[in-house]
């Protein structure tokens, strides 16, 4: 399978981690997808499903995935293009008219929310050659949508990203601590936008960033790593519940797009994008 990748606009960067085209001419191509915030597809060409938590669900022309905190397994039924676009946590509620939570481990046909603009944008895609082309025309489409805003919730979102990018085993005071909000309030926001509440976004990003270290260290774990973790079998399970593979695994079979997802550099959620934190 081949990948193209493109940023949004810089206007769009909040709100979007990144478009990519996959093609492929095989039959079927079945890969992991590890824990993420969201995507939309565009299915230009063939067809293919998602697993999600006790359901498999066939693609839809334009299909909307919620922030999921397990592994999915994914099949793409070939020869077959696929356009896609990373959700953020800004993208929620904002741009994508519903919240996060209303999508957390499950999608949906994304025209049952955006409408049939979605489905001109789908014809307008199917049109191009290559993604140079495309991203154009998915900016000028979001661009549209992307004047909601978060309703006033932005240093929220942004803390939330900073906490959780700062340490690997982020504690649950120091974000309690930025904020006079109750837990309550804290819980809510994080939903909408996250799609989980604090201490389970705190579990979902140590197992990614121990994956993305995995990866990228050779399989060698800093202490810090490790001392999060009751024991390396405690290790295996969490790594394993957001990647779909053990330690073990991503270091000798993991495919090239799990490899490359999990690398620091694309776990776009927790880079600074731009957010407005006033």
């Amino acid at each position: 399978m081949e990948w193209q990748f493109a940023s949004p606009a810089p206007s769009l960067a909040p709100f979007l981690g990144s478009y990519y085209l996959a093609t492929t001419h095989h039959l079927t191509v079945d890969d992991l997808q590890r824990a993420d915030t969201g995507h939309l597809h565009f299915f230009l060409e063939g067809g293919g499903y998602k697993d999600f938590p006790g359901i498999r669900r066939q693609a839809n022309l334009v299909s909307l995935s919620g922030p999921s905190s397990l592994y999915q397994g994914y099949a793409l039924n070939g020869p077959a293009r696929l356009f896609g676009i990373s959700l953020l946590p800004p993208a929620w509620d904002g741009i994508v008219p519903c919240t996060a939570d209303s999508l957390s481990d499950r999608g949906c046909n994304a025209v049952e929310l955006f409408g049939p603009s979605v489905i001109d944008l789908h014809h307008a895609l199917r049109t191009c050659e290559t993604l140079a082309e495309m991203a154009p025309m998915a900016d000028a489409f979001f661009q549209q949508r992307s004047q909601s805003g978060t309703k006033g919730h932005d240093r929220i979102i942004e803390g939330i990203r900073d906490w959780l990018a700062r340490a690997l085993a982020p504690d649950l005071a120091d974000l309690q601590d930025r904020f006079d909000l109750s837990d309550r309030q804290l819980a809510r926001i994080a939903n909408r936008y996250w799609g989980a509440p604090p201490k389970s976004l705190a579990r979902k990003y140590a197992a990614l960033r121990t994956a993305s270290l995995i990866i990228t260290e050779n399989g060698d774990l800093p202490h810090e790593a490790l001392r999060h973790y009751a024991d390396q079998s405690h290790l295996i399970r969490e790594v394993k519940r957001v990647t779909g593979q053990t330690p073990r695994q991503l270091r000798t079979q993991a495919s090239p797009t799990l490899r490359t997802a999990l690398h620091p550099s694309n776990l776009w959620e927790l880079q600074d994008r731009g957010c407005n934190s006033d």
